[in-house]
């Protein structure tokens, strides 16, 4: 017997930034009707893909649905986030 889930929220618990390899990382939660988690997940954020996966004979395997691609000027607004944060802070507690 199947049973059919209706997933109603996506709940992003904690977002990472790579900069310097340029991927965004994101943690979630899948949460379905009744505003139970269902699920976790990683989703990856691109900039660029990287290589395909391989299978055993060294062939192309599809890219995991988990992984997208993002503009590059999403890591620009990222760093310059970044830079103020750390801006913030510095003038805060590093006086």
């Amino acid at each position: 017997m199947a049973k059919t889930i209706t997933l109603t929220a996506v709940n992003i618990k904690a977002v990472t930034i790579d900069y310097a390899n340029q991927v965004v990382t994101a943690y979630v939660g899948l949460v379905d009707a009744s505003g139970a988690e269902w699920t976790s997940m990683t989703a990856m954020f691109y900039v660029t893909m990287p290589a395909h996966p391989k299978d055993g004979s060294g062939n192309d395997l599809p890219y995991p649905p988990e992984w997208f691609t993002i503009p590059a000027s999403y890591i620009t607004t990222l760093v310059n986030m970044r830079n103020d944060i750390a801006s913030a802070l510095q003038s805060k507690f590093l006086v």
